[in-house]
């Protein structure tokens, strides 16, 4: 039960402390004892969950998980291997190409924005090789 209340607490910030903290809520996430294991399991299924949410045609359904990441850098590689799986299933879906356009280069932004920031926290070469291809997939639109 506190576990389920815990999980219910970090996915609704996002796993944001910072925010739980401004809202008073803190200090009894902190009573849950919670693991990074657990943490890091709950956002990707945060991912997940945004993922489905994505619409190709909706930029505005990419902000909660663009956030996500670049706040969340532990789960930056899993979340980006995700998005790429995504795109290539719905490119098609895509009403015109300057959808595809501008959902592309929102997450290559993304994808530059945590290769400037990671730390050694994640597989660069792994996001380096995704923008690539994702360039690659890009560039077919212009």
């Amino acid at each position: 039960m506190e576990k389920r209340k815990a999980k219910e607490l970090y996915q609704r910030y996002q796993g944001s402390k910072f925010q739980m903290m401004r809202d008073g809520f803190y200090q009894e996430y902190l009573t849950y004892n919670v693991s990074k294991e657990e943490e890091d399991k709950w956002l990707e299924e945060l991912v997940i969950i945004n993922i489905n949410n994505l619409n190709i045609n909706d930029i505005d359904s990419f902000s909660e998980l663009g956030l996500l990441l670049r706040f969340n850098l532990s789960i930056v590689n899993f979340g980006i291997v995700h998005i790429m799986r995504f795109l290539e299933e719905n490119e098609k879906m895509a009403n015109d190409k300057f959808s595809f356009l501008k959902f592309s280069q929102k997450v290559i932004s993304i994808i530059d924005y945590c290769l400037n920031n990671q730390n050694g926290i994640i597989n660069k070469r792994l996001l380096e090789e995704e923008k690539q291809i994702l360039v690659k997939l890009r560039n077919k639109y212009l």
